[in-house]
């Protein structure tokens, strides 16, 4: 996608956004990428598949579900560590978002496992 320029500052477009935190939470092991994935999939209705789809298309490296899904739950164990710098709110409501977000990362990998695993 085409950068844009935001409050005079020029940002990746969502898509470009989406692949490269997609790719990083394969890469790199970090909270902060689930963090933001969980927003495309929640307000963007981004779906995993089209997230690695993004990823392809912009790098050329193709990952398949089991992967993306293994590393979010795996990193969402972290999410935690991301509580001292979030901004605003109090610290339980910060908490009740971060246990939101592995709560949900965790259900939809809980889905996927139960519809690719036949009975």
């Amino acid at each position: 996608g085409k950068r844009e320029v935001k409050e005079g500052v020029l940002v990746d477009s969502l898509i470009d956004m989406a692949a490269n935190k997609t790719l990083a939470l394969i890469d790199r092991d970090d909270p902060k990428d689930v963090f933001d994935l969980y927003y495309f999939m929640t307000k963007e209705d981004m779906k995993p598949q089209q997230l690695l789809d993004l990823v392809a298309k912009k790098f050329g490296a193709v990952y398949i579900l089991d992967t993306f899904w293994g590393e979010a739950v795996k990193v969402s164990k972290r999410l935690f560590e991301l509580e001292p710098y979030m901004l605003g709110s109090t610290t339980q409501d910060r908490e009740k978002l971060l246990r939101s977000i592995v709560d949900y990362i965790e259900n939809e990998s809980k889905d996927y496992i139960r519809r690719t695993i036949p009975d």
